[in-house]
């Protein structure tokens, strides 16, 4: 999508449909040049062909303004439309919440970018991981449940985060950390993941009050396909919003 032609300023669309018009004019020589000699056969496609880019040559001015027109009312039909959807829809849209909504991919990715988390509040939050699954481990076994599947869960769940902060620590970044030290580099870790989980679920949400607006407009040809679209779309909220 990001690399789309129908997303970037200045590209324009064809029907690509000119080879065939080519092959279309060359069509009506075959029986003619069937029967020539090699060298005549193409002496007599050079001339036509040579005609066919004068032909083409002459008729540019015309055409350029027909395709002028016919852009400038395709550019009217779809303002009008685009009105009439921000119209419908619940609430009103205005043109600056549509333009945003069109560029929701540049935005979930470049924001993603920025909140990338560090190699050191990796270290903090796979240690605060760690610290939980103990303490939740002897909570269990406390209570008496120490032969339980959860248990079991959270036991390899430690022994993976205890061989990954192993392997965190050899590359010497992280050995020398405080406690304080640890502490801020969680918040400002969960602080990037909380802003991460905002971006996603913006952008599932735009998602899915588009899908909601193709509904009614399609609602009798594609209705369960953008059903159960959209009931993807919704459990993906519903997991951002957990999380």
């Amino acid at each position: 999508m990001q690399y789309s032609p129908r997303r970037k300023v200045g590209f324009g669309l064809t029907e690509g449909e000119t080879v065939e018009r080519l092959w279309s004019y060359l069509r009506k020589f075959a029986k003619i040049t069937k029967e020539m000699k090699p060298e005549h056969r193409i002496d007599l496609l050079t001339d036509a062909l040579l005609h066919y880019g004068r032909k083409i040559k002459f008729n540019l001015g015309s055409i350029l303004v027909q395709r002028l027109s016919n852009a400038k009312v395709a550019l009217h039909q779809a303002e009008a439309e685009l009105s009439l959807m921000m119209e419908s829809y619940p609430g009103g849209l205005s043109l600056s919440e549509v333009e945003n909504a069109s560029k929701c991919p540049y935005v979930i990715s470049d924001a993603c970018k920025e909140l990338k988390l560090s190699h050191k509040e990796e270290y903090a939050l796979k240690m605060h991981d760690l610290n939980a699954n103990r303490i939740r481990i002897n909570a269990l076994e406390t209570q008496g449940n120490s032969d339980c599947t959860e248990v079991l869960d959270l036991t390899g769940q430690v022994a993976r985060l205890e061989k990954q902060l192993e392997g965190s620590r050899k590359k010497g970044s992280v050995q020398n950390l405080s406690l304080k030290e640890l502490d801020l580099l969680l918040v400002t870790a969960a602080e990037k993941k909380r802003q991460e989980l905002l971006v996603k679920l913006q952008c599932q949400n735009f998602e899915r009050s588009f899908l909601s607006t193709l509904i009614r407009k399609y609602s009798c040809k594609f209705s369960d396909r953008l059903v159960y679209q959209i009931m993807l779309e919704t459990n993906t909220n519903h997991n951002y919003s957990r999380k």
